[in-house]
C-alpha cells in the first residue's frame, strides 16, 4: 500500500468516525424519545385493560371495588386488596384507601387509593404505569356497596368524581371512577415501595392529580382530577403537566343486558288499564299524574271510552318506554303502536296507513310494518332494544323492527306459531314468550336463530309455563329484567312469576299471588330501581309492590299496604290493568 493510499484510507476512517458519532448522538436522542413515548404508550395500554377489568368486576359483582393502599409494598401482605368494607371503603384490615374522602358538591363521597388489582384479578405488574409508578385509582363509594348498579342510573351526573379539561371546564361531574398515572415526572406517584414521588412540580394541574404541593406534601383531599394533553407551560420544566387520566362514567359501565334511563328525574308507574281503553301514569307512591286516552290531553271521546282516532286506544296490551321518555302503546284492538311523548301528546303510529305501511288506519295486514291477529282482543309484545329501535310481536308469527320514526327496518325473526305478549331485547337477543305453542319462552339472536328455550309443555311443574284448555291462545305473559339480568316471567294460569337466567335456566318463583281461582291472576312485571317488584293483577285490578322475595312493600295508603287501584273506571282505577313498567329504569 502507498504512503498515498494509506493517506486516504486514514480519511476515510476519519469520516467513518465522525459519521458514527454523528449517528450516535442521533440515536442516544431519538432513542431517548422512543423510549419515553413507548412508556406513554404502554401506560395508555394499561389504562384500556384496567377500563375493561373494571367493567368485567361490575358485570360479576354489581358493584366496583375500593381502592387498595398506596403504601403498601409489593410482596407485602394486602397488597392490592380492595378495603374491608365496600359501601364505605373504611375500617378492617387492609386500609381502604390513602387519601381520606371528599364530599363533592353533589353530596356525593369520592374515595382514593391505589388500584386493586389482586381484587380484580389482573397482574402485579399493572399496578403500575410505564415509568415504574402506582396508579391511583378514585371511586364514588356509592358504586362499591353491594348491589350498587341497581340504583346507580345510567343518565345521571350526581357522582362523585369530577373531571375537568385544560380550561377548567368540567368534562364530566358524573363519574363513577378515574385511574390517574402521574407521567414522566411523576410528581405525587407513588413507587413500587410505596413512597410518593417529588418532583418538585409546581403545576397546579399536576398538585390537583395528586392533592399535593410542589414538594409533594398532601393537601386537602377533593375528587377532582385534570385530564388534558401533555403541556410545558412555562419555560421552567417544572412546571410541566405530563399526567394521564383515564375515567369511567355509569353509561360505560352498562351490562349487556342494561338500557340507559331517559332521566335522573323521580321514577313513574305506567299501568296499562286495558278495558279502560287508557293507560295511567302514578308516582312511586301510588298517586294519579296523568292518563293517556280518549278524555285526556285534547284527545276527543269520554274517559274510558274506546275509538281508533290518533290518541284513543282499542284495548292497548303492551307499552314500552325509550330513554327520551316517550312511550310506546299496543293499540292491540286497532292493529297498531302509538308512540306518545312523555307528557302523552300523539307522535306517530305504526301498523296499517303508517309510514307508507299501506291499507287504511285500523286494519290488520300481512304485509311489512302491518299487524295482524287471531282475534281483536289477543296480545303482543312491544320492546326497544339498545339501539332505541321498536320491536313488535305480531300475531302474524313474526317479530317486525321499527325505528323510533316508525319506519319498517326488518322481520327479525318468522316463527311457526304466534308470539305473545312477553318480549324482551338485548342489543345481541331477543326474548319472546308463546303461551299455545308448548307454553314455551325462547331466547333467539337478532335474525331468530333460536338460542335456547324453556322446557316444552304446559303444567305447574317449576320452569314450565301453563294455560287452561278453556281459555284461548292468548296469556299475559309479559317478562322484565332485574338488575343483575335475570328475567322474570308472568306465568299468568299458574298464579306465579318465575324467575330466569339470561340463558333461560330456571332459578326460582314468587307464587301465592291474588287470583280468583279460574286463571285471572298477575298480568305484568316490573322493576325499579331499588330492586322493588310492581305487578298488575287482572283479577284484583290493583297493582302491588313487593320485594323479590315475596315480601309485601307497604308503601301506599300511608304506608299501610303495598298495593293501590281498585276496580272502576275513575282516576286511579282499573278494569284489568294488562301490564305494569317503570320508566327511568331500563
Amino acid at each position: 500500500m502507498t504512503r498515498a493510499a494509506r493517506g486516504y484510507s486514514l480519511l476515510e476512517l476519519a469520516i467513518v468516525l465522525v459519521i458514527i458519532g454523528v449517528i450516535t448522538g442521533m440515536s442516544m436522542s431519538s432513542g431517548t424519545m422512543m423510549i419515553g413515548s413507548a412508556r406513554e404508550s404502554a401506560t395508555r395500554e394499561k389504562l384500556k385493560a384496567i377500563d375493561k377489568a373494571l367493567l368485567a368486576y361490575r358485570s360479576a359483582y354489581n358493584r366496583l371495588p375500593c381502592p387498595a393502599d398506596l403504601t403498601i409494598a409489593e410482596g407485602a401482605t394486602n397488597f392490592g386488596v380492595e378495603g374491608a368494607t365496600p359501601g364505605t371503603c373504611t375500617g378492617g384490615t387492609p386500609a381502604a384507601n390513602n387519601t381520606a374522602a371528599g364530599v363533592t358538591n353533589t353530596g356525593k363521597t369520592g374515595v382514593e387509593g391505589a388500584l386493586p388489582v389482586v381484587t380484580l384479578g389482573l397482574p402485579n405488574d399493572f399496578m403500575y404505569d410505564g415509568w415504574g409508578r402506582r396508579f391511583r385509582y378514585a371511586v364514588d363509594k356509592s358504586a362499591t356497596a353491594a348491589g350498587a348498579f341497581t340504583s346507580i342510573k345510567t343518565a345521571c351526573t350526581n357522582l362523585a368524581i369530577t373531571v375537568n379539561n385544560s380550561s377548567g371546564s368540567s368534562r364530566t361531574t358524573g363519574a363513577l371512577y378515574a385511574v390517574i398515572s402521574h407521567g414522566a415526572n411523576g410528581h405525587g406517584g407513588y413507587t413500587k415501595k410505596g413512597v410518593i414521588t417529588n418532583a418538585s412540580s409546581t403545576n397546579t394541574d399536576e398538585q390537583t392529580n395528586c392533592h399535593c404541593n410542589a414538594s409533594a406534601a398532601a393537601s386537602t383531599y377533593a375528587p377532582t382530577y385534570v385530564q388534558k394533553d401533555p403541556t410545558n407551560n412555562s419555560s421552567t420544566a417544572t412546571d410541566a403537566f405530563d399526567d394521564i387520566v383515564s375515567y369511567g362514567e355509569r353509561w360505560q359501565l352498562m351490562a349487556s343486558y342494561e338500557k340507559p334511563e331517559q332521566t335522573c328525574g323521580s321514577e313513574s308507574i305506567y299501568v296499562v288499564d286495558a278495558d279502560n281503553h287508557r293507560i295511567q301514569k302514578f308516582d312511586l307512591s301510588g298517586t294519579f299524574l296523568m292518563g293517556i286516552g280518549a278524555g285526556y290531553n285534547g284527545v276527543t271521546g269520554s274517559i274510558g271510552s274506546s275509538g281508533s282516532a290518533s290518541g284513543q286506544f282499542n284495548i292497548p296490551t303492551a307499552i314500552a318506554i325509550d330513554t327520551s321518555g316517550n312511550i310506546y302503546v299496543v293499540d292491540t284492538g286497532n292493529f297498531r303502536v302509538q308512540k306518545f311523548d312523555s307528557s302523552g301528546n300523539f307522535l306517530l303510529g305504526i301498523g296499517s296507513g303508517y309510514q307508507g305501511a299501506g291499507g287504511s288506519i285500523g286494519s290488520s295486514g300481512t304485509g311489512n310494518g302491518q299487524f295482524d291477529f287471531y282475534s281483536g282482543d289477543a296480545p303482543f309484545g312491544v320492546a326497544i332494544d339498545t339501539d332505541g329501535n321498536v320491536l313488535v310481536n305480531d300475531y302474524r308469527w313474526r317479530t317486525q323492527k321499527f325505528s323510533s320514526s316508525g319506519a319498517y327496518i326488518t322481520t327479525l325473526a318468522a316463527y311457526g306459531y304466534a308470539p305473545g305478549a312477553g318480549l324482551l331485547a338485548t342489543s345481541t337477543n331477543i326474548y319472546t314468550h308463546h303461551p299455545s305453542n308448548n307454553c314455551q319462552t325462547w331466547k333467539r339472536d337478532l335474525s331468530g336463530n333460536e338460542l335456547t328455550s324453556t322446557p316444552a309443555g304446559c303444567t305447574s311443574t317449576d320452569g314450565y309455563f301453563g294455560i287452561p284448555s278453556y281459555v284461548a291462545v292468548w296469556a299475559a305473559n309479559f317478562m322484565a329484567f332485574d338488575s343483575s339480568g335475570n328475567i322474570w316471567m308472568v306465568d299468568e294460569f299458574n298464579f306465579r312469576v318465575q324467575k330466569f337466567d339470561t340463558n333461560l335456566n330456571y332459578i326460582s318463583k314468587l307464587s301465592g299471588l291474588p287470583n280468583d281461582g279460574s286463571y285471572l291472576s298477575v298480568t305484568g312485571v316490573a322493576f325499579d330501581s331499588s330492586g322493588y317488584l310492581y305487578l298488575s293483577n287482572g283479577y284484583t285490578n290493583l297493582v302491588y309492590k313487593m320485594t323479590t322475595a315475596g315480601t309485601a312493600v307497604n308503601s301506599f295508603a300511608g304506608g299501610t299496604v303495598n298495593y293501590f287501584g281498585g276496580t272502576g273506571s275513575a282516576n286511579g282505577q282499573f278494569n284489568y290493568p294488562m301490564n305494569v313498567t317503570i320508566s327511568s329504569y331500563r
